[in-house]
């Protein structure tokens, strides 16, 4: 048998098994029953972040930008990326051994910057992107379904 014959397969198997043990959902499927907050802090301020998993963090990741993409102001106006970058979490408690333990085992944040089109306001969003809760609409933006 040929040896390259029998490493693809070996391969390709494990590329198989490894890429079904990290399942997520499509952005429609994951914001189905999404609800709008009444926190006027929430997705705004390092302290409330955004918080969502969807499966790995190259989805989650997708997922994020898809939920901003679909977000719009109260003017109807679809919300424009300018930048991402890191910055502190300040609920972060420290590594634990056993991160189940802690209440925010991540110590950054995404920090998005964006601008409704037509619009002078910037807004910062806050996301935490390794921890699964149930996203909600911040206070002030709608979600158009029909972008996902």
């Amino acid at each position: 048998m040929n040896l390259y014959r029998v490493f693809s397969t070996v391969f390709v198997g494990i590329l198989l098994i490894g890429c079904s043990a990290i399942s997520s959902v499509s952005s429609s499927k994951y914001f189905e029953d999404i609800i709008r907050t009444d926190d006027q802090d929430y997705g705004y301020t390092p302290e409330k972040p955004i918080k969502m998993r969807n499966g790995s963090q190259p989805a989650t990741m997708r997922t994020m930008y898809d939920f901003i993409g679909a977000l719009k102001s109260e003017n109807g106006n679809h919300l424009e990326m300018i930048t991402r970058y890191s910055v502190e979490n300040p609920n972060y408690e420290g590594r634990a051994t056993n991160p189940a333990t802690t209440k925010d085992p991540t110590p950054m944040l995404d920090k998005i910057l964006v601008v409704p089109k037509g619009e002078q306001d910037t807004l910062a969003l806050y996301f935490n992107t390794f921890i699964p809760e149930e996203v909600k609409i911040p206070k002030g933006l709608e979600l158009d379904s029909s972008r996902f």
